[in-house]
């Protein structure tokens, strides 16, 4: 075989190689895609399991709900607010509004809507709920609903602290549009 034969070989060996090289890296990162979206689904039915087992009571659950939420663990804090609606108290709106955000961070967008929304149309005076329906779309990027539910908040004569703080948002808003 001549030097000029050897050296294309060998070149061909080192391309396929650099092939095979990517595609595990692409199999690999598909392969932690796919965990971690399997993860984020089993935590949400695990995190239900273990407050059932655990039994937490109404004022446990409630602070426990609130502890998750503030720290970001929205799964945790959406199962340990379903829990209490379920148990406790169905009627509670601000532990409606806080379970339809949670359920909003955990990917279940338009469940969160759909809970906040309910609440709304209960009370259609429930600027809180609607100040934070405003939020949820406006981090969907969902501006022009974004700004019809701050109009709405804006408005309130119950919250005018709320109202206030849409009225913030609404004057950003229209300053970088």
């Amino acid at each position: 075989m001549s030097p000029k034969s050897r050296r294309r070989n060998a070149q061909q060996a080192n391309a396929a190689d650099e092939s095979s090289s990517q595609k595990r890296a692409i199999g690999s990162l598909v392969l932690i895609v796919a965990i971690l979206v399997v993860v984020a689904g089993l935590s949400f039915g695990i995190s239900r399991y273990v407050l059932e087992q655990s039994k937490p009571n109404k004022d446990q659950t409630f602070a426990l709900a609130n502890t998750n939420y503030d720290k970001g663990d929205f799964v945790t804090a959406a199962a340990l607010y379903k829990r209490y609606l379920e148990k406790f108290d169905a009627d509670n709106v601000s532990v409606k509004i806080d379970y339809g955000y949670a359920l909003f961070k955990t990917n279940k967008q338009e469940e969160g809507i759909n809970v906040v929304k309910g609440v709304i149309n209960a009370d259609p005076q429930q600027a809180i709920a609607m100040y934070n329906l405003g939020g949820m779309y406006l981090e969907q990027g969902n501006t022009q609903e974004a700004v019809r539910w701050f109009k709405q908040c804006a408005a309130s004569q119950l919250y005018p602290d709320i109202a206030a703080r849409a009225q913030d948002i609404l004057s950003k808003i229209s300053a970088n549009p």
